[in-house]
């Protein structure tokens, strides 16, 4: 498991050692903060002054690295330049910047125990106490910048993905805590101006899981080394903005980025398996906070909200001067109405009056945003807030993984599946099902479409390279009844394809191009008829998808074939093709299709004998990606 420092250790917030920002002093640590951020930001685009920031990260932690993979890191993050991917810094390109899969060293780093406890705990803790050095809070503002620029990379990367364009869920944080900061986080709750029920820790990081056991982990190893401690456990409910106030903010502001980055899916960065949603500066707001007892110990369990979202680009310099002042308040009361609507609806399970006071407070914010932009509104009735987040669940896209190299991908997914495909190769139906179970329920899908991945372009095809799980599970015999856990695990396997949304039409990646209920019926496999037999929920003849393919793949290769003189991304990593048939297994029929180093991709929706295909591609010097609109049909295509 990963450092407990990153998901427990001490408390989030401590306010003996001033930690807890809030009020006044949320406001003027984050003026110190962002002065620094405006200093890096400054000089990132300068060679000189880029290396010189580089060099003080190198001199104050390489030598203290202590595993070879640590110190790898560490340079990987160090070498050539970790930019914004929509602002071109007229970089002087080398050989050695070009890497197959875009750069996630910082978050890497981040997510494994050594560079956890080697850096970023040096970071937290600068960005927390407000008596650091000014070389000290320099040098964190430089890895912030680091993970910031990772992390909005990778949702570029994703945009598609509809978990990470914008995350929304719950998600969890298990930590020990003394019984006095217990009560401190209860005064904050029972605070009489519920307004001021929020705290915050600016610009630093924290990992969640949507995992409760794992919080509940977590919480449980600090008490083992701190018995006098008392588990605290915190329930994080996280939403994005208001969508008409967010479209109204983007009109009046045309130049200025909104990100949703606060909260980022990393657990395929992460080495490892713990669901994890890194947080990046939360500002919290506390809906509840009450004690139960478990076992004869008090039990602390807080309630807060949080939205995903954020003005953070390179493009912003941390001023807060003149009309970038204006422009931060007006994102401010976004924030507030955003905010306070959904603690509305959340209050109401615990307090009417605090429910009641939220929508007043959500007015207020509001009124001001009509004060400030004068429009048509409807102030006299709030929107109805769901806070459920059933939408999000609904809105959940699937994706298209068709680079075949172990080098496209996060060194830690790779690994995942190689161990992935060594275990559906062994056959050993036990393991697939423990390797199945670790990963996000809602990613789990994707383990049953995706075929075998290569170390280089020259090594030998093996015969069932473009096999997958569903392939391999018409080919192989099921196990004996007289082995009773191997038969159940198989058992099992085939209940967790039942219900996964695995695509019964997909065809091998070879020159046999078979489903695997062909491959099932030459094999005499029966039993296994009915699950393999695709369910289509949109008929559509083989000769349009045909049609459709050849133009979908011919359109690709025109804007990610050679997507730069450097880096020709299709055919550079050999780009398994999307198989359009998957689409008319799908309720919705949308796909997201990702092409490294593109930052962005193909979004494609079949609608009959019509596929409409979105280009998502960042273009430097713009504040927006690009999006380019084709539709395909068996006859003509427009654009």
């Amino acid at each position: 498991m990963a450092a407990t420092a990153r998901f427990g250790g001490r408390a989030l917030v401590d306010q003996e050692s001033m930690t807890l920002f809030s009020g006044d002093r949320e406001t003027a640590r984050m003026n110190e903060i962002r002065s620094n951020i405006q200093y890096v930001r400054n000089r990132w685009g300068d060679h000189d002054e880029y290396t010189k920031l580089k060099n003080m990260i190198r001199h104050r932690i390489l030598s203290k690295a202590q595993s070879l993979q640590t110190r790898k890191l560490i340079e990987k993050l160090l070498s050539g330049f970790n930019d914004w991917a929509d602002i071109n810094y007229q970089r002087p390109h080398s050989k050695s910047d070009d890497i197959d899969n875009e750069r996630l060293a910082a978050i890497e780093l981040y997510c494994s125990e050594e560079g956890y406890n080697l850096i970023f705990i040096l970071m937290n803790n600068a960005l927390r106490n407000p008596v650091e050095s000014s070389d000290e809070l320099l040098i964190a503002a430089t890895l912030v910048e680091h993970l910031t620029i990772e992390l909005y990379n990778l949702r570029l990367s994703n945009i598609g993905d509809t978990r990470y364009a914008n995350y929304q869920g719950i998600t969890y944080r298990g930590i020990a805590v003394t019984s006095e900061l217990a009560q401190a986080y209860r005064s904050l709750a029972d605070e009489e101006d519920i307004s001021n029920r929020h705290f915050s820790v600016p610009l630093s990081f924290m990992s969640s899981s949507t995992d409760r056991k794992t919080m509940e982990h977590f919480a449980q190893k600090d008490l083992d080394k701190h018995p006098h401690l008392e588990p605290f456990e915190m329930t994080i409910h996280i939403y994005g903005l208001d969508h008409q106030l967010l479209q109204r903010y983007s009109q009046k502001y045309k130049s200025s980025v909104v990100t949703s980055i606060c909260a980022m899916p990393v657990a395929q960065i992460s080495e490892y398996a713990e669901k994890e949603i890194l947080l990046r500066g939360p500002a919290f707001h506390v809906i509840s906070m009450y004690t139960i007892q478990e076992q004869g110990r008090n039990v602390h369990r807080l309630e807060v909200v949080m939205l995903n979202s954020n003005r953070d680009h390179g493009s912003e310099h941390g001023s807060n001067d003149g009309d970038k002042q204006v422009q931060r308040q007006f994102f401010l009361q976004v924030i507030l109405a955003s905010r306070y609507e959904v603690c509305a609806e959340l209050a109401k399970r615990y307090s009417a009056k605090d429910a009641e006071e939220y929508v007043k407070l959500a007015r207020i914010a509001r009124q001001r945003i009509e004060e400030a932009d004068p429009n048509e509104s409807t102030l006299s009735k709030l929107p109805q807030t769901n806070t459920s987040l059933d939408h999000v669940k609904e809105a959940t896209r699937v994706t298209w993984l068709g680079c075949s190299f172990f080098r496209s991908y996060p060194r830690h997914y790779a690994n995942l599946r190689l161990a992935w495909q060594n275990t559906i190769t062994g056959g050993c139906w036990r393991d697939i099902i423990k390797l199945l179970q670790k990963d996000y329920s809602w990613k789990r899908v994707e383990w049953f479409n995706v075929a075998k991945l290569r170390n280089t372009e020259e090594e030998e095809l093996e015969q069932d390279n473009g096999f997958t799980l569903l392939h391999k599970l018409a080919v192989r015999e099921s196990p004996s009844e007289l082995d009773f856990e191997e038969r159940s695990a198989w058992r099992q396997v085939i209940q967790e394809l039942t219900g996964s949304g695995a695509w019964r039409s997909l065809r091998t990646f070879d020159d046999s191009s078979k489903t695997a209920l062909e491959i099932a019926k030459e094999n005499g496999r029966s039993e296994l008829i009915d699950v393999l037999t695709p369910h289509i929920y949109h008929r559509t003849s083989e000769a349009v998808l045909k049609k459709l393919s050849s133009k979908l793949h011919r359109l690709m290769k025109e804007h990610a074939g050679t997507y730069t003189d450097i880096l020709p991304q299709i055919d550079k990593h050999d780009f398994r093709m999307p198989q359009l048939s998957t689409l008319t297994e799908l309720k919705k029929p949308e796909m997201w299709i990702p092409i490294p180093h593109m930052y962005g991709g193909f979004l494609i929706d079949l609608e009959v004998n019509i596929l409409h295909v979105t280009i998502f591609k960042r273009v430097f010097g713009a504040t927006h990606q690009e999006h380019l609109e084709y539709y395909l049909s068996g006859s003509e295509e427009s654009l």
